[in-house]
């Protein structure tokens, strides 16, 4: 089965995974499940999130970093720790509030890039990056500064000399 994006404008698809999908680091199993999600956002890789429950190692308790995505919502994220005790920083994030746009994911577990040396989806094929026709400083700050934001709290009010019409004063 081929699963692919949207491709037209800013968007986020998300799609459940049909199978066994199983995540490993070398010969270790960080997950596996049959109930995997990927999500497609335009601009970014495609990423497999999986239950909670289906995932094999142990994780710490959140930890203090926090990001945000003015789509999905705030990420927060735990540290994988392998059978031999070492410790990977900040491997996996998650959304427990998700926005509306990313409910699909709520609670599921995305690996952060490297820390899986496979991702294994069976018969299902995981389209490409879908780039979609949205471009310009706004949406590039949108999809890349504002995940330097910790909260949606921490966003700056705005200035009435930084809108261009009197509707967002």
């Amino acid at each position: 089965m081929n699963l692919h994006a949207p491709t037209d404008a800013y968007s986020i698809d998300i799609q459940p995974l049909p199978g066994q999908v199983v995540a490993r680091r070398g010969d270790i199993v960080l997950a596996a499940s049959t109930r995997a999600r990927v999500m497609y956002e335009t601009r970014l890789p495609p990423t497999v999130y999986f239950p909670p429950e289906d995932v094999r190692v142990e994780l710490s308790e959140p930890t203090e970093l926090q990001t945000f995505c003015p789509f999905k919502g705030t990420a927060s994220y735990r540290d994988v720790i392998l059978p031999d005790g070492a410790r990977l920083k900040n491997a996996v994030w998650s959304y427990e509030d998700a926005l509306p746009e990313a409910a699909g994911i709520r609670g599921h577990l995305g690996f952060m890039p490297g820390v899986c040396t496979n991702i294994d989806t069976g018969d299902a094929t995981i389209g490409g990056t879908t780039t979609g026709n949205i471009s310009g400083p706004l949406a590039d700050w949108l999809l890349a500064d504002a995940a330097r934001i910790g909260t949606p709290e921490d966003l700056p009010a705005p200035s009435p000399t930084s809108c261009a019409n009197r509707a967002c004063r």
